[in-house]
């Protein structure tokens, strides 16, 4: 991503401005508490009756992209390949679609960086 900014890929919600202590779940809900994977997920914050003041922002103080239902499945497809072609090699994009997968996402999540998750990856498709 750009900066600290990071984006929902159920919802396409943007958030930036991180600070430390910040959590990504209480983030998420309070900017974009109508995204279906927060629903199905059936996370409930524990200060959803008061709301807290926030030091994380929307992306440009509105999300990137308003939030909505995710986008249909030959959206995705399109805009993946567009950006194979526009900006990434092949196996760059094959790289970041791994991080996208639950597993890898959960990982990312326990604070591990992106470059100690893709070696993984490789080394669990090679070893098996």
């Amino acid at each position: 991503g750009d900066k600290d900014i990071v984006r929902c890929y159920a919802c396409d919600g943007g958030l930036k401005q991180w600070v430390v202590g910040d959590d990504p779940w209480d983030e998420h809900y309070r900017w974009f508490p109508n995204c279906n994977y927060l629903k199905q997920s059936n996370y409930n914050p524990p200060w959803k009756n008061s709301k807290p003041e926030s030091s994380c922002r929307k992306s440009a103080e509105k999300p990137l992209i308003a939030a909505r239902e995710a986008p249909a499945p030959e959206v995705v497809a399109r805009r993946l390949n567009k950006l194979a072609i526009e900006k990434q090699k092949p196996r760059e994009l094959a790289d970041d679609l791994d991080l996208n997968t639950p597993a890898a996402l959960a990982v990312l999540e326990f604070g591990y960086s992106r470059k100690a998750v893709k070696m993984a990856i490789k080394e669990l498709r090679s070893k098996g």
